[in-house]
């Protein structure tokens, strides 16, 4: 009963403020700001949300707007598609807090030091919005000395005509205990933190200097956002997008937010890239992501709008891949379809895998075609069926290591369902990993030699790419059965292509 007593009395605290500051600008001839935030919002900067806000947007600028002193909110990490304007959001929410009188001292915090004063530019920006300034006259303003000197906007500091203080900080330049004056943060923005090529040990200090400098700075009621998309796979926001992250585990996460869900992509028949999906935001739909990836190809796109990123420091990261065009594929003498199923389908399933290659007369593999997908088992055998038939295969290999003959049983069910000429059928071979064969490192380690001589080869189809980032994050990040997958039908082609080329 006293907790509800203290969250009552809090709460009336915040409505008696907020009729204070209504009043006041009443009395001041300053407009009554809306009492909605997504009204406020756009009320304020219609200009720069001109685009109908999704139900992200709308989920951080209410947790914003609820946000109370003395109260410690749970942390908000927005992890959204490049173009879904995350720094914007940011930049509005550090405004909003500070006009409403939520928050006394944000500390907003950016990879580099010099990144952070670019967010703090933006910010002075909207503060000294001529709409902004009809409402809150005096918080629009720089803070003034009893002399008359201004205090108010540095590169790295702006102090607000009603006391708000917003700092820039950098991790580069993060001192343990930051603080102004008497005063901690209590209010802290991190956005812009991850970089590409960051290593592992490079997001660990920061990761650091996160929680062992800046989280333990503010004040006991601080609120804390996080914003960025994930461009590499080990970054904090990698991190944090886990089901169990290593710190902030009581966050609200919003995200990650890819541009298209359902994403798939082909070339047309002059060879241009075409793309698939459906938006995860009406102001990014699909005709103005073809237009991007147009602008910055496929690679870029995946990487900075759908959150499909490779690892650095894995297994394969030195590898240049080796493609050729679906047209010049050499003749094949012995076509397989390597199989790694999982023998369920749920939230904590593994993924399947399915590899189509090939051998030609000088031994070379390639890789003719590839798929990754947590699905029902049957659908994958079905979809291992549809592969052999398509590309003519010899031979299917199932690895059996999980549920053994069941894979037969289900097969032979498969092919008798088909209606498909015996003639048509290839062979079926129950493969599974023992002592001989090792580990899933040891058995990747056999194939990269291979790669590193550019003895594979990726036919470049999309599934190629698909297949490339499964190889980038191994070992550092499940799902590993494509790489399984790949190595079955590959031991099995350098097998009898060794015995072919003497």
């Amino acid at each position: 009963m006293t907790e509800i007593a203290s969250l009552l009395g809090k709460e009336a605290a915040m409505q008696a403020r907020l009729h204070k500051l209504r009043t006041d600008a009443a009395k001041r001839g300053a407009l009554l700001p809306p009492d909605d935030p997504i009204a406020w919002v756009t009320a304020i900067y219609r200009n720069t949300f001109s685009k109908p806000l999704g139900p992200q947007h709308k989920e951080v600028f209410e947790w914003a707007w609820n946000i109370q002193r003395g109260v410690r909110p749970a942390p908000f990490v927005a992890i959204w598609s490049r173009g879904f304007g995350k720094s914007t959001t940011a930049e509005t929410i550090a405004v909003m807090l500070g006009a409403r009188e939520q928050r006394k001292y944000l500390l907003y915090v950016s990879e580099t030091q010099e990144l952070a004063d670019s967010h703090l530019l933006a910010i002075r920006g909207m503060i000294e919005s001529p709409v902004l300034s009809t409402y809150y006259p005096v918080f629009a303003k720089p803070r003034v000395s009893r002399e008359g000197h201004s205090r108010g906007w540095r590169h790295n500091r702006l102090y607000c005509g009603n006391g708000y203080v917003i700092d820039s900080i950098g991790l580069d330049t993060a001192k343990r205990g930051s603080r102004i004056m008497d005063a901690r943060p209590d209010f802290m923005i991190f956005d812009d933190i991850d970089a590409k090529g960051d290593s592992t040990a490079i997001t660990r200090k920061k990761i650091d200097t996160i929680t062992a400098s800046l989280l333990p700075a503010g004040s006991v009621d601080a609120a804390v956002m996080f914003v960025q998309n994930m461009i590499i796979d080990t970054g904090v926001f990698a991190q944090l997008s886990q089901e169990q992250p290593p710190f902030m585990r009581n966050r609200i996460l919003s995200g990650p937010f890819p541009a298209l869900t359902d994403f798939s992509w082909n070339l047309d028949r002059t060879g241009a890239i075409e793309i698939h999906g459906t938006p995860t935001w009406e102001g990014m739909d699909l005709e103005a992501c073809r237009g991007i990836v147009r602008d910055i190809g496929i690679t870029a796109f995946r990487s900075e709008y759908q959150h499909d990123i490779t690892n650095e420091g894995s297994l394969f990261e030195s590898v240049q891949f080796k493609h050729i065009a679906p047209d010049v594929v050499p003749e094949m003498w012995r076509k397989v379809v390597a199989i790694d199923p999982a023998v369920t389908n749920d939230d904590g399933s593994d993924s399947h895998g399915i590899c189509v290659a090939g051998a030609s007369d000088t031994g070379v593999v390639h890789i003719l075609e590839t798929w990754e997908k947590r699905a029902d088992p049957e659908l994958a055998l079905r979809k291992g069926f549809y592969f052999a038939i398509k590309h003519g295969c010899d031979k299917v290999l199932i690895e059996g290591n999980q549920g053994g003959d069941m894979w037969l049983t289900l097969w032979d069910r498969i092919v008798e369902e088909s209606g498909i000429s015996e003639e048509r059928i290839p062979g079926v071979e129950i493969v599974k990993a023992t002592s001989s064969t090792g580990s899933k490192m040891e058995r990747a380690s056999q194939m990269l030699v291979d790669y590193e001589l550019q003895r594979i080869v990726h036919v470049e189809v999309p599934s190629c790419f698909d297949l490339e980032g499964a190889l980038r994050r191994f070992p550092l990040r499940k799902p590993f059965d494509l790489v399984d997958a790949v190595y079955w039908a590959w031991s099995d082609l350098k097998q009898s292509s060794m015995w072919l080329i003497g």
